[in-house]
């Protein structure tokens, strides 16, 4: 018997077993484990207390036949994903933009090939039908001065067609970054048949700097790093809101402020999402803005938490960015799901 741990370099350099041993059975050794033996000339399985597997030549090149018919996406998934903690089960998630046709490939193509992959539910909402790409048309005319009422028709699509494909559905922007895994882990803890809604709580521009002004129903959620619904906030949205109210959400801009209100009027509850430590989860700048302070004006009025800047501005599992580029969107997908580091211990007196 050759033993593996001799022969394992030959095997993959060159995809075969060594000259002479074509036909022998293989020993893998595993020095601290009593694990089975296996004959696949026979197709059977022995349990054995010798701590080894045996196997055949024709194993062997079964194990080298997947190895090399692997995909390299899934061997780089494997050696850098965590693993699942165990817990309850994650909810589905349904994400939605709102795009035109100019911005299909200038910027939406790259939320589709990055983070959008990883929701349960995926759709482009647009001014227009594209089959190619693909886009849901609204029939509500282009451009940024329709946003409230393209927001209106996309709701009132989701409700008809796919309320039932998700717990949760967040709406995000072209250049909305989101980390899809930590927004399900977030969303374990909240009860879709609850009316909640999600993000980063902000004050209208027009209300002063004085927190003790302030009243609960003037918050809104940021449309910028991502607005989540429960699937209750969405039912009563449109069948509450949308469908008996006429000044909900109408034509213009400012649809998250639009949205928020229409929200509060049916007794849907906006929801605090920052961490235990009091760090915020739906970033609406990229990283290095939060983390070096730097602010523009209106956002350090309108925050609704002081806009706090360094590392304990944002959590160590945050769910969003926004205003990231084209080329950011990559760069984040790098750090997140293919970097990893080596832990350096060291020992102190």
């Amino acid at each position: 018997m050759w033993q593996w741990t001799r022969a394992q370099k030959y095997i993959h350099a060159y995809g075969k077993p060594p000259v002479g041993h074509e036909g022998n059975i293989w020993q893998i050794t595993y020095p601290q484990y009593s694990i089975f033996s296996l004959n696949m000339r026979r197709s059977q399985i022995y349990f054995t207390v010798i701590p080894a597997i045996v196997i055949s030549n024709i194993a062997v090149q079964l194990v080298i036949q997947g190895l090399l018919t692997r995909s390299r996406e899934e061997i780089d998934t494997d050696q850098h994903a965590s693993r699942p903690e165990k817990g309850p089960p994650l909810p589905r998630v349904l994400c939605w933009l709102l795009t035109d046709p100019p911005d299909l490939d200038k910027r939406v193509i790259h939320v589709r090939d990055t983070w959008a992959r990883r929701c349960d539910v995926t759709l482009f909402m647009s001014s227009m039908e594209n089959k190619t790409f693909p886009t849901i048309g609204l029939r509500v005319p282009p451009g940024r001065g329709h946003i409230a009422k393209k927001a209106k028709a996309a709701w009132k699509y989701i409700y008809e067609h796919h309320l039932n494909d998700a717990d949760f559905f967040i709406k995000a922007d072209p250049d909305t970054y989101v980390i899809v895994e930590n927004l399900k882990h977030y969303l374990t803890s909240r009860d879709p048949k609850r009316a909640e809604f999600y993000g980063h709580q902000f004050y209208p521009s027009d209300w002063e700097f004085n927190a003790d002004t302030r009243i609960k129903k003037s918050l809104y959620m940021s449309g910028g790093p991502g607005l989540v619904l429960s699937r209750e906030a969405v039912r009563l949205l449109v069948t509450k809101a949308i469908n008996s109210d006429p000044k909900c959400l109408q034509d213009g801009e400012a649809e998250d402020m639009k949205t928020a209100k229409c929200l509060l009027s049916v007794g849907a509850e906006p929801v605090d999402t920052r961490d235990e430590l009091g760090r915020e989860r739906f970033m609406i700048f990229p990283p290095y803005v939060h983390l070096k302070g730097h602010y523009a004006d209106w956002y350090k009025k309108g925050d609704a938490h002081g806009a706090v800047e360094g590392f304990e501005c944002c959590s160590r599992y945050p769910i969003s960015f926004h205003y990231i580029k084209p080329d950011v969107m990559y760069e984040i997908e790098y750090y997140v799901y293919r970097m990893d580091y080596k832990r350096i211990n060291e020992e102190v007196d």
